[in-house]
């Protein structure tokens, strides 16, 4: 009985050393990370819990940012790994700046608030049928939100991936679920290729192979399941329209695609046909999956015409469980739509009965007005012809206009924030005085890359990157980069 208790009082100080070492290890990585978003992002949280229930988690969460008023408050954020030795390898992984060859990372109730302090000077609501963008599939603005009965924003969410080492091929999924406003899936298949000779030595997933050899894209599918979002807006829209539902919709159908050409977009029969399926249906639900023959470079999502881009893609979609059988979609130059004759009189209060309060999802797309592309959208480098929309099966040729192309790069200018974060504006033929510093450069198609400036020429950059045993180089071209943050 004596020895009994002596075994139990060893496996329970054991088990009590891994996990304080566990609590201990995880918050540092933690903390690693928060001070990593300063001063941008600064973020608070109550209390981390390891446990061999529930594996590691953060709980009452709270993100601030000097940009905004008011701050999104998540409920838990737990990384789901019951096993001791998923742990250790996870640990470990963060410690050699590696991706965990498996996790799985969930977000339990972020919550915001459209009535808190960020809108605090909006709390009537004077909008227009127009100004709601009830003739826009995309136009999800603050007004609207709130005719439509929500008051706050709260989603749960899950990401998970898991690489295999011998086929070389990473499957990540994500989820995220809003309440009664809709569900969002996503599955995908990326081939990982196997490190170049000069980083043999590196782990497949460490950050700077991963950089210097991109994962490919597979296949992916994509799902987005309603739940009561479409419904709440036909009959708010319906009623600043002094309409029916069913008047709503008929109108809706012949504006929306205006909106959208006026994004440089024509989309067929076909695609008008699935969504007008996908806005009338209860629990309308789109389903898009890409089988590309050949595995796609993510730099090519930036690069190719989206023309020639979807073509490659190879896409598939159902609406409602039935196939689209016309994926027609043309690209031209922005054509700016008539407005509609409808304009609703009487404005929307704070004080009107509004429809069943209820949460929703975070969706950027939900909580920013739509801007017009017209006015707002960068310049393209690509001159589109402006005959009628070509079907997506007869590309039309992309020429480089003379008046659009990319400036020379000695007179490019490109922003500069220094370690005392003060943001300059500077020509790239001034970047040779911060040689031999380590910066932080990011791209215009958002990626980043953390190095030293080794060396600059009138067309590129050359970024070291150290390396156990060594450093690595490789080259930016000017033209790509979007800003330099030099660190201290």
């Amino acid at each position: 009985m004596y020895k009994a208790l002596r075994v139990a009082y060893v496996l329970l100080l054991v088990t009590g050393v891994i996990f304080g070492y566990f609590w201990y290890a995880f918050s540092t990585h933690v903390e690693t990370v928060l001070k990593a978003l300063e001063p941008d992002v600064r973020v608070e949280y109550a209390y981390l819990r390891v446990s061999p229930f529930v594996g590691v988690s953060i709980h009452d969460v709270d993100v601030h940012s000097p940009h905004f008023a008011d701050s999104i408050h998540i409920a838990a954020v737990k990384l789901d790994e019951l096993n001791t030795f998923g742990l250790f390898n996870i640990d470990r992984s963060l410690k050699r700046d590696t991706l965990p060859k498996s996790l799985r990372l969930r977000v339990q109730q972020l919550t915001f608030d459209l009535y808190g302090d960020a809108f605090r000077q909006r709390r009537e609501l004077f909008s227009t049928y127009h100004s709601l963008g009830c003739d826009d599939a995309a136009a999800w603005n603050l007004d609207m939100l709130r005719g439509m009965g929500y008051r706050t924003i709260r989603v749960d969410g899950a990401v998970d991936y898991n690489f295999d080492e011998f086929t070389h091929r990473l499957a990540a999924k994500a989820l995220v679920h809003a309440d009664k406003i809709a569900s969002f899936e996503a599955e995908a298949t990326f081939a990982v290729p196997r490190p170049s000779a000069l980083l043999a030595t590196l782990p497949t997933l460490s950050f700077i192979t991963l950089q210097q050899a991109p994962p490919q894209l597979v296949n992916a599918e994509v799902m987005l399941r309603d739940d009561s979002f479409n419904s709440r807006k036909n009959r708010l829209c319906a009623q600043k329209r002094g309409d029916s539902v069913e008047g709503f919709i008929a109108e809706h159908l012949r504006q929306a695609p205006k909106t959208m050409q006026a994004r440089g977009m024509t989309f067929g029969p076909g695609l008008v046909e699935a969504y007008r399926q996908y806005i009338t249906a209860q629990d309308g639900q789109v389903t898009v999956t890409a089988q590309p023959e050949n595995s796609l470079e993510l730099a090519e999502f930036s690069s190719r015409p989206p023309e020639l881009l979807l073509k490659l893609m190879n896409l598939a979609a159902q609406v409602n469980g039935e196939a689209i059988t016309n994926l027609s979609v043309a690209f031209h130059d922005p054509i700016l739509p008539e407005p509609s004759v409808v304009e609703s009189p009487a404005p929307i209060e704070d004080t009107q009965a509004p429809l069943p309060e209820t949460t929703l999802s975070d969706n950027p797309r939900l909580s920013a007005p739509a801007t017009r592309p017209a006015e707002n959208a960068a310049p393209s480098t690509t001159a589109r012809s402006t005959a009628p929309p070509k079907s997506l099966l007869a590309l039309p040729t992309v020429k480089i206009s003379p008046e659009l192309s990319a400036e020379s790069p000695a007179t490019r200018w490109l922003t500069l924030k220094t370690p005392q974060n003060r943001s300059l504006r500077i020509p790239t033929t001034e970047l040779s005085e911060y040689v031999d510093q380590s910066a932080i450069v990011t791209l215009t198609d958002g990626r980043a890359h953390k190095g030293k400036l080794a060396a600059v020429t009138r067309s590129n950059l050359q970024l070291g990157l150290e390396i156990p045993g060594g450093t690595v180089g490789f080259t930016i071209q000017l033209d790509e980069i979007e800003e330099i943050r030099l660190l201290p």
